[in-house]
């Protein structure tokens, strides 16, 4: 029987993450304007709603990981029968979501609510055991690969929603489909057939990693986030956390105040910002491969810190456009789009790498425990992140296009607030991956002579001023 772990269960285990990716940005995108536009609940109570559901998701990760590490495995593996269980359900309340007969039934918004939570809680057994899953299929190179080609299927996904909305209205000609039930009907049905068959894909691949002995209960009675706190006393694991926290509060500020920036800053039209975002999130994917190769030569922890300094410079020449559009009189498409190539290719490290210095820096039988914990701490940066790009908001003066109140003052500075905040982010997660094991800073130099490095030592670093990956015994490469 040939192990898993091949290039066959890597690009199954991708494919698996197309449907739930789907369902989850459809709910994302569309979930608040159907609420408000369609159903006419009021904003305030789809926005409390949302936040509530986000707290309910950071607090069930931890324990869909722990549930999911003390399952000892049977016919169909350790980590299947979490996503059979979890997919079923989620497909089920994202179709009620969309179709259930709010007018007809007293006490709608009730009804909505109960829907939501209950697919949040489905797509979060989904995610954690479908996370470790992944991190224990194979180790080293293939990892980054793996975790590549993961993101290329969970960004095709995120892009189906947008997709199927377009197909919709390009049949139903000048009405707008926005404001139609069926509409969302019919994108329920097709999200939630396209997750059966990813469901149905992740089934035909092999599992990895070790299962636990019948009856073993050396983790038993623990706290939840036992295994997590363990795994911090790790200085590598450590870092990348921090890191990686940093990196995705950084994130969710991009997808908070992005429409904001384009629309109001820039004064985009619409068919310009989806061109620049297509740009964008085109290089994010089409780097993936560069991104893959490099990790084969260097180190991941270094290789990382200069996708994060790429993404810094793309961040710094997106002010540097508007002020030289403003001041030059340079067309803004010509001075954005080397920004968001910049930018793209520097974003595009942050997929493949992080979770693979994860999978090399932790235990594989508490995996999933660990991960959910990850979850929650990330769900609590981006609710701090959402928090931010408030603040900021207010701090400007921002005010509705529709008032003509925002001066041009409040646009620079909002601006400036953006991509400052983006670039210290940004910076303190490399200043974090740089750290490592003990305190650097209490080496005191010792007295005497110093050694003269040798010549093996000399020439260890490649083309980048990197340090060439060194592989043990087993010809992994440490990061």
């Amino acid at each position: 029987m040939k192990k898993s772990g091949g290039t066959r269960d890597i690009w199954l285990y991708g494919m698996g993450n197309l449907g739930v990716s789907a369902m989850s940005q459809a709910v994302v995108t569309f979930f608040m304007f159907f609420g408000t536009a369609v159903l006419g609940f009021s904003g305030r109570s789809m926005g409390a709603l949302f936040s509530v559901s986000v707290l309910w998701d950071a607090v069930t990760d931890p324990l869909s990981g722990m549930i999911s590490d003390r399952y000892p495995g049977g016919r169909l593996g350790r980590r299947k029968p979490f996503l059979l269980l979890a997919t079923v359900p989620a497909v089920a309340c994202f179709l009620l979501m969309w179709c259930f007969p709010y007018e007809r039934v007293g006490g709608g918004f009730l009804y909505l609510a109960l829907f939501m939570l209950l697919f949040q809680t489905a797509t979060t057994f989904f995610y954690t055991p479908y996370a470790a899953m992944g991190l224990e299929l194979c180790r080293g190179l293939k990892q980054t690969k793996l975790q590549s080609i993961r993101s290329l299927f969970s960004m095709l996904g995120s892009a189906m929603p947008m997709l199927v909305i377009g197909l919709l209205q390009l049949i139903q000609g000048r009405e707008d489909v926005r404001y139609l039930p069926k509409t969302y009907a019919l994108l329920g049905l097709i999200l939630g057939a396209l997750s059966l068959l990813s469901l149905a894909v992740l089934f035909a691949l092999r599992e990895g990693g070790a299962v636990p002995e019948a009856g073993e209960k050396a983790t038993s009675g623990r706290a939840v986030f036992g295994d997590f706190f363990r795994e911090l006393r790790n200085w590598e694991f450590r870092s990348v956390l921090i890191g990686y926290t940093l990196i995705l509060t950084a994130s969710s500020i991009i997808t908070g105040m992005g429409m904001h920036i384009f629309t109001y800053v820039f004064e985009l039209g619409t068919g310009q910002m989806f061109l620049l975002l297509a740009e964008l999130f085109g290089f994010i994917v089409l780097s993936q491969p560069f991104w893959v190769n490099l990790s084969k030569k260097y180190e991941k922890r270094k290789l990382l810190r200069i996708g994060l300094y790429v993404t810094v410079a793309g961040c710094l020449m997106i002010l540097l456009s508007y002020f030289l559009a403003e001041n030059l009189q340079l067309p803004l498409l010509l001075t954005l789009t080397p920004a968001l190539v910049t930018t793209g290719v520097g974003i595009g490290s942050t997929y493949p790498i992080p979770y693979a210095i994860v999978a090399e820096s932790i235990s594989q039988r508490n995996t999933a425990s660990v991960l959910g914990c990850m979850t929650f701490v990330f769900k609590l940066a981006q609710a701090v992140a959402v928090l931010l790009s408030g603040w900021m908001l207010d701090f400007s003066g921002f005010a509705s296009a529709n008032t003509g109140a925002w001066t041009d003052s409040g646009r620079q500075k909002l601006l400036v607030l953006f991509g400052a905040t983006l670039v210290i982010l940004l910076l303190l997660a490399a200043k974090a991956l740089a750290v490592k094991a003990g305190n650097a800073g209490q080496a005191a130099a010792r007295p005497g002579r110093m050694r003269k490095p040798s010549k093996r030592r000399r020439n260890t670093k490649g083309p980048l001023g990197l340090p060439k990956r060194k592989k043990n015994a087993e010809g992994i490469g440490n990061t």
